[in-house]
């Protein structure tokens, strides 16, 4: 079913949405629109999406690939494949990631030790072991110290030093265990254990130590008096007076409210009721009496002498103001006024032992406070007869049956008492619950601060046994990775073949066996990690590509199995010196693998032009080797990847160099900005195959040099593009050996504005325009007025330059 795949759909990464390549299926060709291409041949610049296409290819496989959220196989009619598990097993992606993730180095002494694939991926999983041991083992040791404080009897986090505290609390002559002794009469004191401690730790209580204390004190002095018999109450609970049986609140405040009538009066009973009103009736019946006298000859508030007529009409005018009616009034007044004196001779004191004695004494004094509330009010009644009062209902008669219900209560109580004063266990057993309940009090703080750090205890110890296990479980992983990379055999034999096709050399790089391990060797010699070059480790890598494929299959057989490859960039910018060797190596092994199986199929993809032109041809040399029924430039599709779209792409022999200028153009004008990553680097490689072949001069001297400044038309531009070159000399694109080493992982390029970037293409050309105007004009072939363009930017340079 591999044949069947014509399309990728991909989402991730550069691929913001859900994007079908066509890569095995040219559909605009109507007489191949069902057929799926042998392969394909993928041109794209860095940044394009080769790797997220080669990654997509990775997850189809089965691999995880967090940075790819979709990928799917289709066929030419659109459908989804489903691929089985052994179909996903016969598809190889060789990239970027295959390199770091199968080849690792190892330094040992002076050799270098070579871990290749599943010993690469355990190396590096051993690699992680060992960091998270390192991590599991210190969270371990910051476990460990916190668990032994929390185990330390004498730190205060332990919960053993509060037990220990609540013990010491408890022990003693004047704590629990003393107090018990009191009770029991005991020659030792109480012993203290946990059943102990947990018994008192019920008793609770809402009572202070210092009433808890008192209480302990009086009952242990009615215990001693129970054992010698002096504890009875002998007194008698008094009656309650028949007045507050009979007491009634509605008819007090009945006879309050009640109006007199007011008799018809002259003008001068008129003030005798003014002063009823205002001075009550004594004044009157004080007058009364005082003109009644018959030896009064003399009034005593005017001192003027007064008749025996007058005195007799004075007389009878004060009792027409103080009628019969009022007399009656005040005299039932009178009848409901309870003397105050009375209810003070109802004494409880007696019964203070007794439960209800406070109740009692309470409702006492709160009905003693509301008869002087109706009694204030009767007076005044009583003084001022004709003035109705009215006031709230007290509720006299609902606190007396209170009274009466607490009074049955306190003689129950009296009886009980008695009965059981000389009985002492029941008075043991008082003290013993007060004694707990004053032990509760003593170590309350103590026994919730342990229950509080028993709590965190139970965690921190919880967390030191997970990691401890976690901690085992981690040493038993590593030891199983060490174990388990020591059992990984490669093939070197065939590895070395590849390496020695590669380099046209036997012994330029290999692999030997020894002390169970695989070492490095380059030219029969050991060598470091550090001095294994990029381009060699990629060497390296691919070797190992093919020859894992074939791993445990007869070579006779192996290339018979339907395979899907997919090789990203098989030749970096490090490998050039090796271009032809790895080349050859492809063609010989992408030869077996496609005349092999004819459903056999690859990807190539590559960023580099020259690359892509040499991979072109050497596809079309496997296909002459076998019958091609497809096109005449064989079935494989050729495509350019841009903006996440394919397009047809043949390139022109010898046109890189033309294709940079065009690049450099475009970008300039504005009208290319997505090569805002890679332009730096190509404005590079431009100006350096300028500089070289025009002049043998590097792009360090070629702005410098005077005798090519001399060749520009004035001083504005040799002094602008002297000093202005620098910026590209300061960019790290460039791949020369002197330049990469001295300005290592620094690119200057990359921290510019686009607007700056864009300057930079339009100083390039224009530096070149103006040495060699024809051979610039030609590359961009001027068919779009270019040189007019070029024109009015050398006239805004010269603008730009200032006079120094």
């Amino acid at each position: 079913m591999l044949h069947d795949i014509a399309s990728l759909k991909l989402q991730g990464k550069n691929f913001e949405s859900l994007t079908e390549l066509s890569l095995f299926n040219d559909k605009r060709k109507s007489h191949n629109s069902n057929i799926c291409y042998k392969g394909a041949l993928l041109f794209g610049r860095n940044g394009s999406g080769k790797s997220t296409v080669a990654k997509s290819f990775r997850k189809i496989a089965g691999e995880a690939v967090s940075s790819v959220k979709q990928a799917i196989v289709c066929d030419y009619s659109g459908n989804e494949l489903i691929l089985s598990d052994d179909e996903k097993k016969h598809i190889f992606v060789f990239d970027e990631e295959y390199v770091d993730k199968n080849i690792k180095l190892q330094e040992d002494h002076l050799n270098t030790i070579v871990l290749l694939g599943e010993a690469a991926n355990l190396t590096g999983k051993i690699a992680e072991a060992e960091k998270n041991l390192a991590k599991v083992q210190k969270e371990y040791e910051r476990q460990q110290i916190i668990y032994d404080e929390y185990n330390n009897a004498n730190d205060v986090k332990s919960p053993k030093k509060y037990k220990n505290d609540i013990y010491n609390k408890l022990k003693g002559d004047k704590n629990w265990a003393g107090r018990d002794r009191q009770i029991t009469g005991n020659k030792r004191n109480a012993s203290v254990d946990d059943k102990q401690i947990k018994k008192i730790l019920k008793c609770k209580t809402d009572k202070s130590i210092d009433t808890l204390s008192v209480m302990f004190h009086d009952e242990l002095n009615h215990l001693h008096d129970a054992m010698s018999g002096n504890s009875k109450i002998q007194s008698s609970i008094p009656e309650i007076p028949d007045l507050l049986l009979q007491y009634e609140d509605e008819s007090i405040l009945k006879i309050l409210a009640q109006k007199i009538e007011k008799p018809n009066l002259t003008e001068r009973e008129i003030r005798l009721l003014k002063i009823l009103q205002d001075d009550g009736v004594t004044q009157l019946e004080e007058r009364k009496e005082i003109f009644s006298n018959s030896l009064t000859k003399q009034c005593p508030y005017c001192m003027q002498p007064i008749s025996e007529g007058y005195k007799t009409d004075f007389v009878k005018s004060i009792q027409k103001v103080l009628n019969e009616e009022v007399k009656k009034h005040q005299k039932i007044l009178n009848m409901y006024y309870v003397q105050i004196d009375e209810l003070n001779k109802f004494d409880f004191s007696p019964f203070h032992k007794l439960q209800s004695y406070e109740e009692c004494v309470k409702i006492q004094k709160i009905l003693i406070e509301k008869i002087s509330i109706y009694n204030e009010k009767l007076k005044l009644k009583e003084e001022n007869p004709y003035l109705p009062i009215l006031i709230e209902n007290q509720h006299v008669n609902l606190l007396v049956k209170e009274l009466c219900q607490l009074h049955l209560k306190l003689k129950n109580e009296l009886k009980e008492y008695n009965e059981n004063a000389v009985k002492v266990e029941p008075i043991k057993n008082n003290l013993k619950n007060i004694n707990a309940e004053l032990a509760y009090l003593e170590i309350r703080d103590l026994a919730k601060q342990k229950e509080k750090q028993q709590s965190e205890f139970s965690q921190v110890e919880k967390n030191f046994k997970s990691a401890e296990e976690s901690l085992k479980e981690v040493k038993k992983d590593l030891d199983d990775l060490q174990a388990k990379r020591k059992n990984v055999h490669i093939a070197v034999n065939r590895i070395n073949a590849c390496m020695q096709y590669i380099f046209f050399s036997k012994n330029r790089l290999s692999i030997k066996y020894s002390d169970s391990q695989y070492k490095l060797f380059c030219r029969g010699k050991p060598v470091r990690p550090c001095d294994v070059s990029v381009g060699e480790r990629n060497i390296l890598a691919l070797s190992y590509f093919f020859t894992n494929i074939l791993q445990g299959k007869s070579e006779n057989k192996a290339y018979k199995d339907e395979y899907l490859l997919i090789i990203d960039d098989p030749v970096s910018s490090f490998d050039m010196e090796n271009h032809v060797g790895i080349l050859s190596f492809l063609k010989y092994e992408l030869g077996l693998f496609l005349e092999g199986n004819r459903y056999s199929r690859c990807l190539l993809m590559t960023h580099d032009l020259m690359t892509f032109s040499n991979m072109d041809k050497m596809i079309k040399e496997i296909n002459s080797s076998y019958n091609n029924k497809y096109n005449k430039n064989g079935s494989f599709c050729r495509w350019k990847l841009d903006g996440n779209t394919l397009n047809d792409f043949v390139i022109k022999t010898h046109d890189e160099y033309g294709m940079l200028v065009r690049n450099a153009y475009k970008f300039a004008l504005g009208e290319n900005d997505g090569d805002g990553l890679v332009i730096g680097n190509e404005l590079r490689q431009l100006l350096e195959a300028f500089a070289t072949f025009e002049y043998t001069l590097n792009i360090e001297n070629v702005s410098t040099n005077e005798s090519i400044l001399k060749l520009l038309p004035n001083k504005k531009y040799q002094s602008y593009f002297k000093n202005l070159m620098y910026r590209l000399v300061l960019h790290g694109g460039s791949h020369k050996k002197n330049v990469v080493n001295f300005m290592k992982d620094y690119d200057f390029f990359s921290c510019i504005s686009m607007k700056e970037k864009q300057r930079t293409a339009r100083d390039v050309l224009c530096f070149i325009y103006l040495l060699n105007p024809k051979h610039l004009l030609m590359h961009l072939e001027n068919k779009n007025g270019e040189d007019r363009q070029l024109n009015q930017w050398c006239t805004e340079i010269q603008g730009e330059s200032p006079e120094l």
